[in-house]
């Protein structure tokens, strides 16, 4: 007869199911490289199965280097002492289930890192830092890669998050359920969005083009994504000296009921949507802020929904230049 005791049991368990579940890795309060077992309270660093865990251990700003390319389940922030910021441009961060969270406190995470998604996640940004950006994804060299991996990207809760110039994104969905979802461009560098990424924007919710300074040819976000509205916005604003910058909507644009497109650059800056637009239900399109930019539809008009048309800005105007024939609204 063989008995088998309940701790015999829960060792089993332990042995078959241990690697599903996530454990927390606390950072220490230095600033050693990632992936060093010293920069953690633990003494090991963080694996695949594992949430990097920045709290209230770390007691000031923690500016902090990768070490080299590392798979992380996930990151949150619960209140640490000052603004994290993972550096390493030359590196990857692939994130896995656990995605990223900001959950309590008022300081910001900003990742300088290539970035990867190794599948489906949910960032959840529920604090409010001071700078208004939740997380930022800070290219420091162009191009700098978030790689979806063909996944699907959730953001959600109170917060933003922005891509700065020089960035990348490709092969995923991402679904823009947070306050805002902000690609900008800026010294001398493109951002791009890759025609393999979809875009979904919930009622409510912004989906910003940041036009500011870009190299000589004037092209400052290239966009090639799929973008849905769902009674959402599409913002584009602009600054810097006057330009020829410019946003370039080459993807389709499908506009639900209640949803609008925001045009509030200046100084010239111009927006080219060159992969139509779809209408259906009741939107908007408002032109406001100084400056004579033109907003171009060379892409087809197309769907059988109401747009309202406010231009509130002198010497601005929009062209639909497109075969807009299907349009019936």
């Amino acid at each position: 007869m063989v008995r088998i005791t309940a701790m015999a049991i829960g060792a089993a368990l332990a042995l078959t199911t241990g690697a599903a579940w996530a454990a927390d890795v606390i950072k220490a309060n230095n600033a050693n490289a990632l992936n060093l077992g010293t920069s953690w309270t633990s003494g090991t660093a963080p694996t695949t199965a594992d949430v990097a865990v920045w709290n209230s251990t770390v007691t000031a700003a923690n500016s902090v280097a990768l070490g080299s390319d590392l798979s992380w389940q996930g990151i949150r922030l619960q209140s640490p002492g000052g603004k994290v910021t993972i550096t390493g441009a030359a590196n990857t961060l692939t994130l896995g289930s656990a995605g990223i969270g900001i959950l309590t406190g008022t300081q910001q995470l900003e990742i300088q890192s290539r970035v990867a998604l190794l599948t489906s996640q949910t960032w959840t940004l529920s604090a409010a830092p001071a700078s208004s950006q939740s997380l930022v994804f800070n290219a420091t060299t162009q191009p700098t890669s978030f790689a979806m991996g063909g996944n699907t990207l959730d953001v959600v809760g109170s917060g933003t998050v922005r891509f700065t110039s020089g960035s990348l994104l490709t092969g995923g969905t991402i679904n823009v359920r947070n306050t805002m979802f902000d690609v900008q461009s800026g010294g001398s560098r493109t951002s791009a969005i890759g025609s393999d990424a979809t875009i979904n924007v919930a009622a409510g919710k912004i989906l910003r083009f940041g036009i500011n300074s870009a190299p000589g040819s004037g092209l400052a976000v290239s966009s090639s994504a799929a973008i849905v509205l769902n009674s959402g916005t599409i913002l584009i604003e602009s600054s810097g000296a006057a330009g020829t910058n410019r946003l370039v909507q080459s993807g389709p644009v499908s506009m639900g009921n209640g949803s609008g497109i925001a045009n509030a650059s200046g100084f010239g800056y111009a927006t080219q949507f060159t992969g139509g637009i779809a209408v259906t239900g009741s939107t908007n399109w408002t032109e406001t802020g100084s400056g004579t930019a033109t907003s171009i539809v060379s892409g087809s008009l197309s769907g059988s929904g109401l747009m309202v048309m406010r231009n509130n800005a002198a010497g601005r105007r929009v062209e639909f230049s497109g075969d807009n024939s299907s349009f019936t609204g």
